[in-house]
C-alpha cells in the first residue's frame, strides 16, 4: 500500500518548482517446506518467514524552460527496492563464515538511493534535431546481491553501499525528411564503497569493486522510409555497442 502526492509552483513564466513525497508499507510473507536427500545429506526444511518496511521516498525538480524548444532541469529523487525472504540452506554452505544457517535464512532488507541529476533538452534547426543530455550522481545503500557459497547454493544478502556517476547523451536527427539518424551513448562508473564480510571472515565484497555492468554502452542508428507509396517500406540499420 501506498500514499503519494506532489505540488507545483511557478517562480515565473520560465521557471518551475515541483516536490513530491511517497510513503509505501510493505509486508511479505513467506513459507519453505521441503524434504530433500541429495549431496548435503537429508534436508527437512519448514521456514515460515516475514518482513517488512515503510518506505518514504520525496522527489524535488527545478525546471526553467524559457522556450517551447529548450528545458533545462535539476532534479533529487528517492528509490527504493522492497526486501524479500531467504530459505534455510545446509550447514555445509556456512562451513567457516561463522554464519549459522538460521541466521542466513532472515530476511533481507529494502535498499534505497538517491540519484541527483542535471540535464537538458532541446529541439533545434526547426525541430529536425532533438537533443537530451544528462550527468548523474547515485549514493545507493543496503544495496541488495545475490550471494553464493561455497556449496553452489545462495541468498539474497545486503551488501553495503555503492556510488554510481555517470552521464548520457541522446541525439535523433532528422536529415531528410525520409532519412532519420540517432546516436545514443552513456558512461556509468558504479563501485563499492567500503569491505563487506559475510558472518566473521568471509569477505564477498571489496572496498572499490565495480558492479557487473558495461561502463560504455553505445547505440548508432538510421532510418529511411519511403514515403511516396501507400505502405510505406523503411529500412533500418543499427550498431550497438
Amino acid at each position: 500500500a501506498a500514499i503519494f502526492g506532489e505540488v507545483s509552483y511557478k517562480f515565473t513564466d520560465v521557471l518551475k518548482f515541483t516536490a513530491g513525497l511517497r510513503y509505501s508499507d510493505l509486508q511479505y510473507y513467506g513459507v519453505v517446506q521441503e524434504r530433500e536427500q541429495g549431496l548435503f545429506g537429508t534436508l527437512n526444511v519448514n521456514t515460515p518467514s516475514s518482513g517488512s518496511s515503510r518506505p518514504v521516498t520525496p522527489r524535488f525538480v527545478l525546471n526553467y524552460q524559457p522556450n517551447s524548444d529548450s528545458l533545462y532541469y535539476a532534479s533529487a529523487a528517492k528509490g527504493f527496492r522492497p526486501g524479500g525472504i531467504n530459505t534455510t540452506l545446509p550447514d555445509s554452505c556456512f562451513a567457516g563464515t561463522g554464519v549459522s544457517p538460521a541466521a542466513a535464512a532472515a530476511p533481507f532488507s529494502s535498499d534505497s538511493l538517491w540519484q541527483y541529476e542535471i540535464g537538458t533538452k532541446d529541439s533545434l534547426f526547426d525541430r529536425r534535431m532533438t537533443v537530451s543530455a544528462a550527468i548523474y550522481y547515485i549514493k545507493w545503500k543496503n544495496m541488495q546481491q545475490f550471494v553464493y557459497l561455497a556449496c553452489g547454493l545462495g541468498i539474497d544478502y545486503n551488501t553495503g553501499e555503492v556510488t554510481g556517476k555517470g552521464g548520457d547523451l541522446e541525439i535523433q536527427w532528422r536529415a531528410l525528411d525520409a532519412l532519420t539518424l540517432g546516436v545514443t551513448a552513456s558512461y556509468t562508473d558504479s563501485s563499492f564503497d567500503n569491505n563487506v564480510v559475510l558472518g566473521t571472515s568471509d569477505r564477498i565484497v571489496t572496498s572499490g569493486d565495480h558492479l557487473q555492468a558495461s561502463p560504455w554502452n553505445l547505440d548508432l542508428n538510421g532510418e529511411y522510409v519511403w514515403t511516396a507509396p501507400e505502405v510505406k517500406p523503411y529500412l533500418r540499420l543499427d550498431y550497438q555497442y
